[in-house]
C-alpha cells in the first residue's frame, strides 16, 4: 500500500404489462452446439434472457432485478434430456426450488454446460433490445451501422417504463471504448420519450464503463456536476441499467441523454449564431467530421451547426484562435473573446478535483453565440478515466491539474491558460471552498457508499459476464475502497493547498518521450507519491525496465526519502548496471 492507502498497480409487450406477466426466455447459447435441442427457462410471457456459459462450461442465468426463480418454469424441446442437480427435469417444471446464487450440476443432451447458476441483479432497471436482424453482429462490426430495433425498458421493480412505438435504432459510439469487447451504444428513439424520469429526449447513450471496475465514476461525477451546475444542462441525468440484446445479457450500463440532446436544451438551435464544438485529439476524428485545428495535436470538432457552412466554420476558427491567444495572455477576456467565468471555473474544477485524465484532450465541450463572443464551458461528459483509475499510469492524488501535469509535450491547454491568471485562479479557489467543499464531503461520506451498495449486485454480475478485462482488484468492494481512498487523499491535498494556504514545492519528473508528471510536496517534507522504482517500459526509447530518478542540474541519484525544500526536476534513467 502507498501513502494514500492505494495498492500500487502496474499499467500494462406492451407497456401495460407488469412483472407478473413477463416471460424470460433463457436460451442455452454459447456452450451449446448449434444443432443441440433448446432448453428455455420461462417466467410468464415476455423478454428473452439467454443462458451464458463461460469457457469452463459453467452456465449462468443473469436475471434482471425484478425477476426470480419462483416465477420461472423450464421449457424443453421434445426429445431433449435435461438434468439439474442430477435429477431429470421435464418441460413445464417450475424453478422455485432452485436458489439464487447456488450452483447446480447441469446436463443437457448434446450440449456442453456442466453447471447452472441463477444470478439476479438488484436496484437496477432493465433494457431489452430486439434488433430486426435478430443479432448485434452488424452493429458490433460497424460503429456507423444503425439497426432497427424494438425496445422495452423496465424499472427495477418490473414496471414497463418505455415500449417502442416504431422507428427506434441502436448503433455504436465512442472512440477507444468502441474497440473494447464490452461496447458502448447510442439509442435513438422514434419519438422523444422520458426514460426513467430523466426528461424527454430522442437520443440516448449507453455507456459501458468498461475501463472502470467500479462502474461508478461516470455517474458520481455527472451527478456531482449537476449539483454545482452554473446553468441547466451542465451535465445529463443518468441511471444504471442492465442491457439485454436479443436475449443476450450485455452487462451493466449507464443510460443518459446524449450530449447533443443535452445541449439542445440550452442552445438556441434556431439561431444562425449558435454553436457548439468539442475539443478533442485530432487523431480521433473521422473522415467526415468537420473541425478546425487548435494546435498540432488538438482540434475543435463542430457539433453544431450541422451541417456547418464555410462562413460559420471560418467564424468558429476565429473563436478557437482567439481562445489560443487568450490562453497565453495575462487577460481573462479580450476584445472579441469572453469566456463565461462561472462555467469555466466550475468545469475546470470538475476536471481537476476528480482528476480526469482526459480533462484537456477529449470530450471537452464549449458553446455560445457568434454575436457576443461569450464562450461557455460544458456540458460535462466522459469521466471513466477519473478518480485515480488504475488504468492510468502514475495516477496520484498529489497533482493539481493532472491532465496538464501528465502531458507537457502538448501545447498549453485553454484551462491551464486560464488557471495561470491570478484573478481567475482566486475565483476558482473560492468556488471550491464555498460551493464544492461541503458537497465533496457528502459525496465521500454519503453518496459514494450509497451508490456502491445500490449497484453492487449488478456490478458483480457484469464482472462475471466480462471476466479478466481490467480486473486488477479482488472484487467490486476493493475497487470501490481504492477509489474512495484516492479521493479522500485528493481532497485533503486540495484543502491544504487551496483552503489552508500551505506551501508546496513542485517535483517535475521527466521521461525521454517528452512526457512529464508534476507532484507536490509540503515544503520540507518527503514527496509522498514519487513512483520509485518506476517501470516506465518504453520500448524504442532505450528505457525498457526499472529506472531510477536523477536530479537535473547535478545528475545525482535521487533518494526517495529526500525532503523537498524547493522546486526540483527529476529525470528517469536506467540503473548503471542495466545500461
Amino acid at each position: 500500500m502507498n501513502a494514500h492507502g492505494r495498492k500500487n498497480v502496474s499499467v500494462r409487450i406492451p407497456l401495460c404489462l407488469l412483472f407478473t406477466s413477463i416471460i424470460l426466455y433463457l436460451f442455452v447459447q454459447s456452450a451449446v452446439a448449434e444443432d443441440a435441442p433448446s432448453v428455455r427457462f420461462l417466467v410468464n410471457d415476455a423478454e428473452p434472457v439467454n443462458l451464458w456459459a463461460d469457457e469452463s462450461g459453467d452456465a449462468y442465468v443473469f436475471l434482471p432485478s425484478f425477476a426470480d426463480t419462483d416465477s420461472t418454469v423450464i421449457s424443453i424441446e421434445d426429445g431433449c434430456a435435461v438434468t439439474i442437480d442430477g435429477v431429470p427435469v421435464e418441460s413445464g417444471t417450475d424453478c422455485a426450488s432452485y436458489e439464487i446464487g447456488r450452483s447446480y450440476p447441469l446436463g443437457i443432451e448434446g450440449a456442453a454446460p456442466k453447471s447452472l447458476t441463477f444470478l439476479r441483479s438488484d436496484n437496477v432497471a432493465a433494457l431489452f433490445v430486439t434488433t430486426k436482424e435478430g443479432d448485434m453482429d452488424k452493429v458490433n462490426a460497424d460503429k456507423e451501422y444503425k439497426a432497427e430495433t424494438d425496445v422495452v425498458l423496465y424499472t427495477p421493480e418490473g414496471k414497463a417504463d418505455y415500449t417502442s412505438v416504431g422507428g427506434d435504432t441502436i448503433s455504436g459510439r465512442g472512440n477507444s471504448t468502441w474497440k473494447l469487447d464490452k461496447k458502448p451504444y447510442n439509442l435513438k428513439l422514434g419519438q422523444a420519450s422520458d426514460l426513467l424520469g430523466m426528461g424527454s429526449a430522442k437520443k440516448w447513450s449507453l455507456l459501458a464503463n468498461a475501463y472502470d471496475e467500479t462502474d461508478l465514476r461516470n455517474k458520481l461525477v455527472l451527478d456531482f456536476a449537476r449539483d454545482v451546475a452554473p446553468y441547466d444542462g451542465f451535465a445529463p441525468e443518468c441511471a444504471f441499467v442492465d442491457v439485454y440484446a436479443n436475449g443476450d445479457y450485455l452487462g451493466l450500463y449507464l443510460i443518459c441523454r446524449s450530449v447533443s440532446d443535452v445541449t439542445a436544451g440550452f442552445l438556441d438551435t434556431s439561431s444562425e449564431d449558435a454553436y457548439e464544438f468539442e475539443l478533442t485529439m485530432t487523431g480521433k476524428l473521422g473522415e467526415d467530421d468537420l473541425s478546425v485545428p487548435v494546435n498540432g495535436s488538438m482540434s475543435a470538432e463542430i457539433a453544431f451547426p450541422s451541417p456547418c457552412g464555410d462562413a460559420q466554420t471560418e467564424q468558429l476558427a476565429g473563436i478557437v484562435a482567439g481562445l489560443n491567444v487568450l490562453a497565453r495572455s495575462d487577460e481573462i477576456v479580450s476584445d472579441v473573446i469572453r469566456p463565461d467565468i462561472e462555467s469555466w471555473a466550475r468545469k475546470l474544477l470538475i476536471e481537476v478535483v476528480f482528476e480526469n485524465y482526459d480533462g484537456a484532450n477529449a470530450s471537452q465541450y464549449f458553446w455560445g453565440s457568434l454575436k457576443d463572443g461569450t464562450v461557455y464551458a460544458g456540458p460535462c461528459w466522459d469521466y471513466d478515466l477519473s478518480m485515480g483509475i488504475y488504468y492510468i499510469d502514475w495516477s496520484t492524488p498529489y497533482a493539481i491539474m493532472a491532465f496538464k501535469d501528465w502531458d507537457l509535450g502538448r501545447d498549453i491547454s485553454w484551462y491551464h491558460g486560464m488557471w495561470e491568471k491570478p484573478s481567475f485562479r482566486e475565483y476558482a479557489m473560492a468556488v471550491y471552498k464555498d460551493v464544492f467543499r461541503d458537497r465533496l464531503s457528502a459525496l465521500l461520506d454519503e453518496r459514494m457508499p450509497a451508490e456502491a451498495e445500490a449497484v453492487a449486485s449488478a456490478a458483480k454480475l457484469d464482472r462475471i459476464r466480462w471476466p479478466g478485462f481490467y480486473t486488477k482488484y479482488d472484487g467490486f468492494d476493493e475497487a470501490v475502497e481504492d477509489m474512495t481512498s484516492f479521493m479522500r487523499a485528493r481532497i485533503d491535498f486540495l484543502d491544504s493547498l487551496w483552503v489552508d494556504g500551505a506551501k508546496y514545492d513542485k517535483v517535475t519528473m521527466k521521461l525521454p518521450n517528452t512526457r512529464m508528471l508534476h507532484l507536490y510536496a509540503l515544503s520540507g517534507e518527503v514527496c509522498k507519491d514519487i513512483p520509485y522504482p518506476c517501470d516506465v517500459s518504453l520500448p524504442g526509447e532505450g528505457m525498457d525496465g526499472v529506472t531510477e530518478w536523477y536530479l537535473e542540474g547535478t545528475d545525482e541519484l535521487f533518494a526517495p526519502d529526500t525532503p523537498i525544500t524547493e522546486d526540483i526536476v527529476l529525470y528517469a534513467r536506467l540503473p548503471e548496471e542495466a545500461r
